[in-house]
Parts: C-alpha cells; sequence; structure tokens
C-alpha cells in the first residue's frame, strides 16, 4: 500500500486540521486505488513463459507479469520445462487475481498471483519450482526450506543451479 511521502505529509499539515483527514483519505484513495482494483480484476490466463513469468488478458488487454518474491528455473535450464509446466497446470481454467507489488526495469508488473484464492508463487517454491528471491522478500523462506527437506521438484537434483547464477552464465549481449 502506498503512503504519502515526507513533502505530501507537509503539504496535507499545512491545511486546517479538519480538512488534513480529508486531503489524507482522499490521497490515500487515489495513491492506492490501482492497488485495491488489481483484487477486483479478474484475470485469464494468455500465456506461460517460464515458471516465473506469465501473461494475463483483462478485457482485451495483455499485461506481462513476473512473479514477486520468487526465482524459477530458466526454460533452457534444468527442471526450467518442468516448472514451467506445472506452473500451466496451476492456472490453466482458473480464476485469477493479482496482488500488484511493483514494475521491473523491463516494464512487467511484479505482482504475487492467485488462482481460486491460492497464492501461486507460494506454491510454486513449496513444490520445489522455484528459489525463495531473499533479495525482495523472506515470505517464501519457509516454503523453500520444506521443498528441499522433502526434495520436491527441482530439490530432487543434487547440486541445483539458482537461476540467478544461470542467467549470469548465459548472459545475452
Amino acid at each position: 500500500m502506498k503512503k504519502p511521502t515526507k513533502a505530501q505529509m507537509k503539504l496535507i499539515q499545512k491545511l486546517p486540521f479538519k480538512y488534513q483527514i480529508i486531503a489524507l483519505i482522499i490521497f490515500l484513495v487515489v495513491a492506492n486505488f490501482s492497488y485495491f482494483s488489481s483484487f477486483t480484476k479478474e484475470y485469464s490466463l494468455e500465456h506461460v513463459s517460464d515458471g516465473d513469468t506469465i501473461t494475463l488478458l483483462t478485457k482485451g488487454e495483455k499485461i506481462k507479469v513476473r512473479f514477486y518474491g520468487i526465482d524459477a528455473p530458466e526454460s533452457a535450464q534444468e527442471y526450467g520445462q518442468f516448472c514451467k509446466d506445472m506452473l500451466g497446470d496451476f492456472l490453466k481454467g482458473k480464476e485469477i487475481k493479482l496482488e500488484i507489488k511493483d514494475k521491473d526495469k523491463y516494464g512487467r508488473v511484479v505482482g504475487i498471483v492467485y488462482a481460486n484464492n491460492e497464492d501461486i508463487n507460494q506454491k510454486m517454491v513449496r513444490n520445489g519450482c522455484a528459489w525463495s528471491y531473499q533479495n525482495y522478500t523472506k515470505k517464501y523462506l519457509e516454503d523453500e526450506k520444506y521443498a528441499r527437506a522433502n526434495k520436491l521438484g527441482l530439490w530432487q537434483s543434487k547440486n541445483p543451479q539458482n537461476p540467478r547464477d544461470f542467467r549470469l552464465e548465459h548472459k545475452r549481449n
């Protein structure tokens, strides 16, 4: 949820008190409209790119989504196709909702994807199809520990390669 900056708060504080409350409420509603409206929109699955990137469709608009807080194997990487297929299975024919967190440097929406009200980001990690992306959040760390301990998905491999390392080794020029 977006909060007012210090500069915005200074402007609000210059108002008489009774108007401060109104201004703050208006700011919160306007600034967070897209955040809250993302929960009311329903999306359909257009395409699965890999285990942590999909394209959703809503009212004819395509939205490319990078899953928040997880990092799945790249398509060319060991378990890449397996995890891509698993993600497709989790989403096909389901009611999809999106909690938008951010936009990345490639212009993709970064968010938590829900299918039938289930956190699919978490499900991918818990089933061994993604690492918890701890640079951004610790939210899925326990799910990764569970998948590792139970040798699920990519954790069946003796030494699975982190997608970040794979991307560095296969950097596009």
